[in-house]
């Protein structure tokens, strides 16, 4: 994974749509191209900068949290210390959480796998399958699949 610290602007090139990350930066040391879509193009358009990082992470994790709450994926609970103190623990979404929906997300787009691995920095098929999370919606879908098989495969045999 990177640092978004380490995401500066030189590094995001809006008119090749990707950010680079040389070689040192990502945490197998190889070199990464990140395609940007339309949206984030436009988006990065408008905070565009010559200097310092693409991302502003001074309070990062507490308005990652506090953006979850808001939209209902993650709460704030309340709990007590063993001495007796009551705290707010935050229990939902992180952001690591996304790497796995982008490998989900271009698996059912029917991304190649090596183009998926290579944009998600996967090395390992194990690992790579390991993020692709299967649901009932998945198992659904395959059984509708298996069901058109199975009719057309009928149909065949009779004609």
């Amino acid at each position: 994974m990177v640092a978004m610290k380490q995401i500066v602007w030189p590094r995001v090139h809006l008119n090749e749509a990707e950010i680079y990350l040389p070689a040192g930066v990502v945490k197998n040391r190889k070199p990464l191209a990140l395609p940007l879509s339309p949206e984030l193009v436009g988006m990065f358009k408008r905070l565009f900068r010559k200097k310092g990082p693409a991302f502003d992470t001074t309070n990062f994790r507490k308005e990652f949290e506090k953006a979850c709450v808001a939209v209902g994926l993650g709460k704030l609970v309340t709990m007590k210390s063993a001495k007796g103190y009551t705290y707010t623990k935050y229990e939902g979404l992180i952001p690591h959480d996304f790497r796995r929906s982008a490998v989900r997300n271009m698996t059912r787009a029917k991304v190649s796998t090596t183009v998926a691995m290579s944009i998600s920095g996967h090395k390992t098929d194990h690992i790579f399958r390991r993020y692709n999370i299967t649901d009932v919606e998945d198992k659904k879908e395959a059984a509708k699949k298996v069901a058109e098989y199975n009719r057309k495969r009928r149909k065949a045999v009779s004609e």
